[in-house]
C-alpha cells in the first residue's frame, strides 16, 4: 500500500479538535499546552501535516516503545491488535516522506508480521496422567498396564491404535554417530501416556513383545525411520506401523505432501503444537527427565493417537479430488 493511499484512508479532522486533542494530550504529559500548536510545520521533527496538507493526531502511538515494570512495552497491545487489523504489506511498503514526520514510521511491524504469517494457533497438550519409567522394574510394569488395556479394549475393537515416538540425544559435531534412542512414548487415549526412559532400563523382553505385536497399530509420522532406528539401536522389529503423512495423504487428497506433525495438527484440528527447541533438542539421556521433558513427550504420543483417530473417520478421497498445500 502507498503512503498516500494510507492517508486517503483517514478521516479527516476539524482543526479544532485537532488542536483539544494535542493540548489534553500534552497536558496529560505535564507539558504546555501551547508548546505543540506553536511548532513550526517547517521544521522535520516537529511536522505533523501529511502529503495532503491535513494535520493528523499526535504520533504518541509511534514513539520508541518504554517497557514497563511487568517487561511489555508500552504499545504491545496494540501490535497485538495490529496482527488482525493490518496487512503485513502495509509495514513492507511503507517508507518515511521527506516532507513528512519520519518518526511516524519509526515502528517495527507487529511479530505476527516478521517472516511468518501463518495464523497463531492455540497450543495443544496432553492434559492426562503421564506416567515416567525409568528403571527396568518400572518399566516392565508400565508395559503389563499398556498390554492390559489393549486386552481391555480388544472386546470393544479388533484393531488398537497406539501413538509412538521416540527421543534421543541430539549430537552437535559434524560427522559424529547418532546416539541411541533414550525414550519410547506410547499413548493410546485422553487419559494416560507411558514415557519410558529406555536409556537407563534398555528393552526388557515384554517391551520388544509389545512393539513387535502386529495385534496393535503403532501410528506417528515418519514412523518407519523411528522403527528402523530402533532396530539398530535395541534389535527390535517394531511391527504393524501407520505413517500419519501418508494416511493424510490417502484420505485428503492425491497430491503428495510431505506432513509433519505439526503442519498435520493445524490442518485437521487448528491446534498448534509446540516444539520449542531448548527442550527438543535437551538432554535426553539425563538421569531423570524434566516436567517440560516429559509434558513434550507425552504430546508429542498423544498428537500422533488422535490424528490417527480423526483420519481414521474420514473416506478415503476420490481421484478427482484434489487437496492443495
Amino acid at each position: 500500500m502507498k503512503l498516500d493511499e494510507v492517508f486517503s484512508e483517514w478521516d479527516p479532522i476539524d482543526e479544532a479538535e485537532l488542536e483539544a486533542i494535542e493540548a489534553s494530550y500534552h497536558l496529560c504529559k505535564s507539558e504546555p499546552a501551547t508548546s505543540s500548536l506553536k511548532r513550526s510545520k517547517a521544521s522535520p521533527e516537529t511536522d505533523l501535516t501529511p502529503p495532503d496538507g491535513r494535520r493528523r493526531l499526535p504520533n504518541w502511538g509511534m514513539r520508541t516503545p518504554q517497557s514497563s515494570s511487568s517487561g511489555e512495552s508500552s504499545y504491545s497491545i496494540v501490535n497485538r491488535r495490529a496482527c488482525s487489523e493490518v496487512r503485513c504489506s502495509d509495514f513492507s511498503t511503507a517508507t518515511p516522506s521527506s516532507s513528512w514526520n519520519s518518526r511516524y514510521w519509526n515502528i517495527a511491524p507487529p511479530s505476527c508480521c516478521r517472516g511468518d504469517l501463518r495464523p497463531r494457533f492455540p497450543a495443544i497438550k496432553f492434559e492426562g496422567r503421564i506416567v515416567y519409567s525409568r528403571t527396568l522394574a518400572e518399566v516392565v510394569k508400565a508395559t503389563e498396564e499398556i498390554l492390559g488395556i489393549i486386552e481391555s479394549k480388544r472386546e470393544e475393537s479388533s484393531r488398537i491404535s497406539l501413538g509412538f515416538d521416540m527421543e534421543w540425544k541430539p549430537v552437535f559435531t559434524r560427522g559424529a554417530a547418532q546416539r541411541k534412542t533414550a525414550v519410547i512414548q506410547i499413548c493410546m487415549g485422553i487419559d494416560v501416556c507411558h514415557v519410558l526412559h529406555i536409556h537407563h532400563s534398555g528393552v526388557p523382553p515384554v517391551l520388544q513383545s509389545l512393539l513387535e505385536d502386529d495385534r496393535s497399530v503403532k501410528v506417528g509420522v515418519c514412523i518407519g525411520g523411528d522403527a528402523a532406528k530402533l532396530l539398530r539401536d535395541y534389535n527390535v522389529s517394531t511391527k504393524d506401523l501407520e505413517d500419519l503423512s501418508q494416511l493424510a495423504n490417502r484420505k485428503l487428497g492425491k497430491i503428495p505432501r510431505s506432513w509433519s506433525l505439526a503442519s498435520l495438527l493445524e490442518a485437521l484440528t487448528s491446534m498448534q503444537l509446540d516444539k520449542p527447541n531448548k527442550v527438543r533438542l535437551g538432554n535426553w539421556e539425563a538421569d531423570e527427565l524434566s516436567s517440560e521433558q516429559l509434558l513434550y513427550a507425552a504430546t508429542d504420543a498423544y498428537v500422533s493417537w488422535h490424528l490417527y483417530e480423526v483420519l481414521m473417520r474420514i473416506p478415503d478421497a476420490n481421484n478427482s479430488e484434489i487437496v492443495g498445500d
